[in-house]
């Protein structure tokens, strides 16, 4: 059982980032189903909005049972990556967005295995193998839609 003060920095510094990049996954997601002038950026919007969605409630579900606070609000770089995404329109729109998609997929999948070998704790851990396969989906689906707005 995870308490807070058996969280390794790894640990902490990995939900942290989780719940940050998640939170922003989401809310662009709620831009691109909006906003996507792509039908393929669209649908990617709203599997970002649905699968991170699940992802997010699984953290804190585990943050809960930690006694672990996850951030609440995106840190200042990704409000902006958010605020600027949220300016464009059109073609412009999409291609940021997949773009963006692409980018922190990559970074994501990155994390994420870093977690898996250097971090400590085995719930955790476990969300990390629970979510690896759906960010690699993810990164795939995002290619495709960043192909399809060139």
């Amino acid at each position: 059982m995870a308490t807070k003060n058996s969280l390794s920095d790894q640990d902490k510094k990995f939900a942290d980032a989780a719940a940050k990049g998640g939170m922003m996954e989401v809310m662009m997601g709620q831009l691109a189903a909006t906003n996507a002038s792509n039908a393929k950026v669209k649908a990617l919007g709203e599997m970002m909005v649905k699968d991170h969605g699940k992802a997010n409630d699984e953290l804190r579900k585990w943050a809960a049972t930690a006694g672990y606070s996850l951030p609440v609000s995106l840190d200042a770089e990704k409000q902006k990556k958010y605020d600027d995404l949220k300016a464009k329109k059109g073609t412009e729109f999409d291609q940021k967005y997949t773009d963006l998609m692409v980018s922190d997929h990559k970074k994501d999948i990155e994390e994420f295995k870093k977690e898996a070998s250097e971090g400590k704790e085995a719930s955790l851990k476990s969300f990390v193998s629970k979510t690896l396969p759906t960010l690699e989906h993810h990164l795939m689906e995002s290619e495709k839609a960043k192909n399809a707005v060139k």
